[in-house]
This record gives C-alpha cells, sequence and structure tokens, in this order.
C-alpha cells in the first residue's frame, strides 16, 4: 500500500458534517476530529458558543432548519452526529414524573429522531449518522430510570433505521459511552460520585473515558472505510461490560474476610 493511500484511510476530505452538542465534551472534540481529518463541520449547539448555530434539537422545526441550512450553504450532506444530549438528577423510579421523562425522552431520543429524519431527507448517494447514547441503556444504576430510558431509545432507533435507510446508501450506527469527563459529569453530587468510584474501580481500564476517545469512534464509523458497517452500538467502556477489574475482584475478596 502506497503512502497517499495510507494517508487517505478514514479520510473526511470533501464531506460536509452536522455536529449537535458540538460547543462542549463529546460534541466539541468531533467537530476537533472531523475537522482535522478535512470534512467541512457544521457545528450546532443550545449553548451559545463561538462557532456553534444555536439549535435546540427538541423542536423538529429548528433541527430541520439546521440541516437545510447545512446543505443550502455546502451544497450536500455526508454525516450526522447527534451528540446532545441532557441528564437530570438522579430519582428514584418512584418518584418519577412525567415532566422529567419528556424533557429527557424530547432531547435525547426525539432529538435523534428529529436529525435522522431530515439527515435520510437531504442525504444523497452514500452517508452515515452517528448517534451518541450512553451505557445507561444497557447497565442499569439506581435513580436513572428516565435517563436510561431516554437512551434505550437512542439504541433501538439506531438500528431500525440502519435497517430502513440501508437501501438509500445511508448507514446508521451508534456510540454507547461509559462516563466520560464531559461538563455533564462535572456536578459534585453525590450519585455522579458513586458512579465514578465504580468505574475507576469495577472496569478494566480503571479510569473514566476521555471525550476525544469518544469521537475517534465516531470518526470510525463516519468514515467511508467502514462501508459495510451499519446497525451497531459501540461500547466504549473501558472493558466495563466486559467484565470486573481483577483489582476490584480481590477488593471484594478483602472486604468478605
Amino acid at each position: 500500500m502506497s503512502s497517499s493511500q495510507l494517508s487517505s484511510q478514514f479520510s473526511l476530505h470533501g464531506k460536509v458534517a452536522v455536529v449537535t452538542g458540538g460547543a462542549s465534551g463529546i460534541g466539541a472534540a468531533v467537530v476537533e476530529r472531523f475537522t482535522t481529518a478535512g470534512a467541512t463541520v457544521v457545528a450546532a449547539d443550545v449553548t451559545p458558543a463561538d462557532g456553534c448555530v444555536a439549535v435546540d434539537v427538541a423542536h423538529e422545526d429548528q433541527v430541520a432548519a439546521l440541516l437545510d441550512a447545512a446543505v443550502g450553504e455546502h451544497g450536500q450532506l455526508d454525516v450526522l452526529v447527534s451528540c446532545a444530549g441532557v441528564g437530570l438528577r438522579a430519582a428514584p423510579v418512584d418518584e418519577e414524573t412525567t415532566a422529567r421523562m419528556l424533557r429527557l425522552f424530547r432531547v435525547n431520543t426525539l432529538g435523534v429522531l428529529y436529525g435522522t429524519k431530515h439527515a435520510a431527507r437531504l442525504m444523497t448517494g452514500r452517508g452515515a449518522i452517528v448517534n451518541v447514547g450512553s451505557l445507561a441503556a444497557d447497565l442499569a444504576w439506581a435513580g436513572n430510570s428516565a435517563y436510561a430510558v431516554s437512551k434505550a431509545g437512542v439504541a433501538a432507533l439506531t438500528r431500525n433505521a440502519a435497517v430502513e435507510l440501508a437501501p438509500r446508501g445511508i448507514r446508521v450506527n451508534a456510540v454507547q459511552p461509559s462516563m466520560t469527563e464531559t461538563p455533564m459529569v462535572a456536578h459534585d453530587t453525590p450519585e455522579l460520585r458513586h458512579e465514578r468510584a465504580f468505574v475507576t474501580s469495577a472496569s478494566p481500564q480503571r479510569r473514566v473515558a476521555r471525550p476525544e476517545e469518544i469521537a475517534a469512534a465516531v470518526h470510525f464509523l463516519a468514515s467511508d472505510d467502514c462501508a459495510h458497517l451499519t446497525g451497531q452500538v459501540l461500547d466504549i467502556d473501558g472493558g466495563l461490560t466486559a467484565g470486573p477489574s481483577p483489582t476490584f475482584l480481590e477488593g471484594l475478596d478483602d472486604a468478605s474476610r
């Protein structure tokens, strides 16, 4: 393989990508990585920020307008990364409220649906949609029911959309990170302290993820090099779902004595 062929691997040169939630955390890391890989990137976020279009993904008309504007300005849409999401303070399931459920569902689930719906309308030829879910969809955590349900919807939507859109050349995949160093987990709450302690002791890598590590997986899924990869939901969890770290088990052993 020539050096020019090697340098073109995972290139996004000539691609137009839209990234929601692009002002911080994983979204910002995706924007930076895609730009480095040669893509023209349109970043959007509900939080005002330099270089970001103001968009609330809970509103379908705003998502549709964002994607229409990207095509109007750049002539095409090749990649959509739906990264915008919210988390709310944990609540026991018997204290859950309709208002909390709807808030999480509208942003975390419907926001992904709106993006998928309107990206599919605008993508011509090959296209790639990558959704950012959460390991919470598959790993239960006390007080996390509403958030977990909203992210489980992302996984289900990803798989179903992949089947429906494959004949049109559009691939749909998702990543499910475990705890990642983002503003969403920067608050000092008992729930977040417990989650961090669990991840850093129980996962084989014994640390939380970094945004750029999630962005690398998103880049992988978005690239044409992965043309036969669709309908997948990739856990990025430092091995947590594979099994507990030996050190964690040794700690349990010591505690039982």
